[in-house]
């Protein structure tokens, strides 16, 4: 079962007099762990909140909790995790919106290359004889192995999401597109 849900709020930019009253200028609206910096500081934010939000989501489900202050990479806390991903993360969190992906078109390019990427270091390691594992020693280690994969199959799952969602949005809002 898939559920789609929009990271940002709607904001009217010149509001009717039956509008007004709903909320107060100047009000911040959102989840603090996932809102941009821009939109936590009241600031006009675009569609490159949204990618953000994105970012903190990825982040969180490959580290298991949202990133606060200064946070570790993905790859620093999960085992076998790429650098190519703490590169999506990082880039998708960027203080500065310029700084982001500026449209889900580009990061899904640069999605399907680390996909890419990680496929075809997969199947080579799939090639060398496996290595001696070590057995568990009890129901911690076997916990740890399933929340590992159960992150995994979450980030897999939002880099899908990705995919099939990037073709649905455009780089920003078009011209006949008011926000």
């Amino acid at each position: 079962e898939v559920k789609v849900a929009d990271f940002g709020l709607a904001r009217l930019m010149d509001p009717g007099t039956e509008e007004l009253g709903r909320t107060m200028t100047g009000m911040v609206m959102g989840t603090p762990d996932y809102m941009a910096p821009e939109q936590t500081r009241g600031m006009d934010v675009d569609h490159r909140a949204d990618i953000y939000s994105l970012g903190v989501m990825l982040y969180e489900m490959l580290c298991g909790e949202a990133p606060r202050g200064i946070f570790d990479p993905p790859s620093a806390r999960v085992p076998n995790v790429s650098n190519k991903i703490d590169q999506l993360v990082v880039r998708a969190m960027q203080q500065e919106p310029d700084r982001r992906y500026q449209s889900t078109q580009e990061m899904k390019t640069e999605v399907t290359a680390v996909r890419i990427a990680t496929e075809k270091s997969s199947s080579r390691s799939k090639q060398k004889p496996p290595k001696q594992k070590k057995a568990a020693t009890g129901s911690g280690d076997s916990k740890k192995v399933i929340k590992i994969a159960s992150i995994g199959a979450g980030a897999a799952a939002l880099i899908a999401l990705i995919l099939a969602l990037s073709g649905a949005f455009s780089s920003g809002p078009s011209e006949e597109q008011e926000v």
